[in-house]
C-alpha cells in the first residue's frame, strides 16, 4: 500500500471534490483519480459516492474506515519522523573519534578537555588505539572520525577523505656515549648493524624505519618490538640499544644521558592525520572538532618548512 495514495485519500474526502483536492495538493484531477483507483481495487471496494443532492463526494462506510486508518497512518508516520529527527539531532551532535597512541599525548589531554568544556552540548566519545589498528576499527564501522599516522595505500585514498594536520620529524635516540651521539645529523645509513628497540608492526613508525632500511638495501637489527616508546627509552638509557622518538616524547620520557639525533632523510616524519569516511554524513558536532583539532594540532607543529633550509645549507657529518 502507498501512503501516498492514503494521503491524496484524506484530502478528496476532506475537500469532497476531486477537483478542489488536486489544486490543494497541486496534483492533476486524472492523477488523483488514478490514486482513487488504486486504493479501491486494493481493497476491493467503494471509497466514495456522489451525493445526488449536493453533487459532493461522500464516503462509504468502508471508506470511513480506510480514512479512519489513513488518519491513524498519518499520525504514526508524523510521530516517526519526529523520533527520527530526534535522533538525527542527537548524532549530529555526537564526536565518536578513535585516536592513534601519542596523537592525544602530544596534543596533552587538557585540550580534549577544554574542547568538552567548551562545547557542552557535544556528546563525545574517545578511543586510543595503535594507529594500524585505529584504521582497522575505521574501516570496520567504528567511530565517526579518526586521527591516525601518515603512510597510506591508494585504497585508503578511496575509502577516505585525509586531511594532513602537520608532521613531527622521526629522530634517532642514543645514549651519551655512543658513537653516533656526537652527530648533528645521521642517515638511515648509520643504523645499518645498530641493535634496535622499537614500537611493533601495530605502529606505522615501525613500518617507516624498515621502509627506509630495506631502501637503503638492508634489514634493521630489531631486537625487540614493544607496544610504546616508554620501553624503547628505559633500554637506550641502560645502552642495551638504540631507538627512534620524536621531540614530545622525548621531554616526556625524562630519562638522563640520552641524546636525539634528527635523520637527514626529508621523509623520516610522523604524520598526524584526520580520516573521514568518503560518503559518510558529517554532523555539526564532527565539523566543530575537526576545525577545533586542525587548529589546536598545528597550532603545536611550526610550518612544515621551519628548519629545512637550514639544514639543507649542512652536510651530514661523517
Amino acid at each position: 500500500m502507498n501512503t501516498k495514495d492514503l494521503e491524496y485519500f484524506k484530502e478528496i474526502a476532506e475537500t469532497k471534490s476531486i477537483s478542489r483536492a488536486s489544486r490543494s495538493l497541486y496534483i492533476s484531477p486524472q492523477g488523483l483519480s488514478k490514486s482513487l483507483k488504486r486504493l479501491e481495487e486494493e481493497f476491493q471496494t467503494t471509497l466514495l459516492d456522489r451525493d445526488k443532492s449536493s453533487q459532493e463526494l461522500v464516503l462509504t462506510e468502508t471508506g470511513k474506515a480506510v480514512l479512519a486508518f489513513a488518519e491513524k497512518i498519518g499520525n504514526m508516520e508524523a510521530g516517526l519522523r519526529e523520533q527520527i529527527a530526534e535522533i538525527e539531532e542527537k548524532n549530529n551532535k555526537v564526536v565518536d573519534i578513535l585516536s592513534a597512541y601519542g596523537i592525544i599525548r602530544f596534543l596533552s589531554p587538557e585540550r580534549i578537555l577544554e574542547f568538552q568544556k567548551r562545547y557542552p552540548d557535544i556528546e563525545f566519545h574517545y578511543h586510543e588505539h595503535p594507529d594500524r589498528k585505529v584504521e582497522e576499527y575505521f574501516l570496520k564501522g567504528y567511530g565517526n572520525i579518526a586521527l591516525s599516522i601518515g603512510g597510506f595505500e591508494k585504497e585508503d585514498y578511496e575509502r577516505y577523505d585525509i586531511i594532513e594536520l602537520g608532521e613531527l620529524p622521526v629522530k634517532l635516540l642514543v645514549y651519551e656515549g655512543h658513537p653516533l651521539a656526537k652527530k648533528s645529523f645521521v642517515t638511515i645509513e648509520d643504523i645499518r648493524d645498530e641493535p634496535m628497540y622499537m614500537e611493533s608492526g601495530a605502529f606505522k613508525i615501525n613500518h617507516l624505519v624498515r621502509s627506509k632500511c630495506r631502501e637503503a638495501g638492508f634489514e634493521p637489527n630489531i631486537l625487540f618490538e614493544t607496544s610504546g616508546f616508554s620501553l624503547c627509552h628505559k633500554m637506550v638509557n641502560q645502552k642495551k640499544c638504540i631507538s627512534v622518538t620524536m621531540d614530545f616524547v622525548f621531554s616526556d620520557m625524562k630519562e638522563p644521558n640520552l641524546v636525539k639525533i634528527p635523520f637527514w632523510e626529508d621523509d623520516m616524519q610522523w604524520k598526524i592525520c584526520l580520516l573521514k569516511r568518503k560518503g559518510d554524513k558529517v554532523g555539526a558536532g564532527v565539523c566543530t572538532f575537526i576545525d577545533y583539532i586542525k587548529k589546536e594540532i598545528r597550532s603545536r607543529i611550526k610550518p612544515l618548512s621551519d628548519g629545512k633550509t637550514d639544514r639543507k645549507e649542512l652536510s651530514p657529518i661523517s
